[in-house]
């Protein structure tokens, strides 16, 4: 089953009720997508809940699924949907605004991986919300070009755009960082 592409791996859940079609692309892409939630929202909990409610909505709205499209491209659209949502129920129950991360000194330990996501997240959060998805989808997600921009409903140009600027923020963010932190980060 697993020579089967995504799109014939919906078909077959959707025709025939396979449930073992749609736990191959559960499994293909439940921590991928956790992730790119959890970059998103910066917490890698809630990523991995909003993951799961995707692919719950994923199981009960299969039938609006077109075969002829990209199931990864549906997948990603469904969740950054489900994200945004979350932001949404989020800003209702809190009064709070949204602050730039804090960054102490003593957090960073430059020979712990946890440290370094940690500090990888604290610089994606300085970008602003377009490209830092952006990023994310290319980077850690590595879709391409073209499915970013049907995942974000762009242009490529615009994908480009973004990514070109995204980096050239992050650049100047790092040294910023590494002269603030002399050289620690």
């Amino acid at each position: 089953m697993n020579h089967l592409t995504d799109e014939e791996l919906m078909t077959q859940f959707l025709d025939r009720n396979n449930t073992k079609a749609f736990e191959v692309l559960y499994h293909k892409y439940f921590v991928m997508l956790a992730k790119y939630l959890g970059w998103l929202s910066g917490n890698m909990e809630l990523g991995k809940d909003i993951a799961q409610s995707t692919f719950l909505k994923v199981l009960h709205k299969s039938y609006v699924f077109n075969t002829k499209k990209s199931f990864k491209v549906w997948l990603y659209v469904i969740a950054k949907n489900n994200w945004l949502n979350e932001q949404r129920k989020l800003d209702r129950y809190t009064n709070e605004e949204n602050t730039e991360p804090s960054i102490e000194e003593d957090v960073f330990d430059t020979n712990n991986e946890a440290d370094q996501l940690q500090r990888m997240n604290v610089v994606l959060n300085t970008l602003s919300e377009l490209h830092r998805e952006t990023f994310v989808l290319k980077y850690l997600d590595n879709l391409s070009i073209q499915e970013i921009a049907e995942t974000m409903d762009c242009s490529e140009g615009t994908v480009k755009s973004r990514l070109f600027y995204a980096m050239k923020n992050m650049r100047s963010k790092m040294k910023e960082f590494k002269t603030e932190y002399n050289g620690k980060f």
